[in-house]
């Protein structure tokens, strides 16, 4: 925590395979920030994390997509799950 930013956590999270319980395992707080906002992200779907990481969508936007109850598809829209 206070190195990075939740966009590097997430390359990370998502490259590792690391889930909440995995993190833990390892010994990482999910406490802070950058770290709940990185694990939100690399739940994201390839192609919205991919709008993130090329900063089409700001990356607390991408994780409060990914914390939501909707499933989005390629077109960006959202239906209820």
């Amino acid at each position: 925590e206070g190195r990075g930013e939740s966009l590097d956590a997430a390359k990370i999270f998502r490259e590792g395979g690391f889930d909440e319980a995995g993190l833990k395992k390892e010994g990482v707080s999910i406490k802070g920030k950058i770290a709940r906002e990185g694990l939100a992200l690399a739940k994201l779907d390839p192609h919205l994390f991919g709008l993130v990481v090329s900063g089409d969508i700001p990356p607390a936007r991408g994780a409060a997509i990914a914390g939501s109850k909707r499933t989005w598809c390629r077109t960006g829209r959202a239906s209820r799950s």
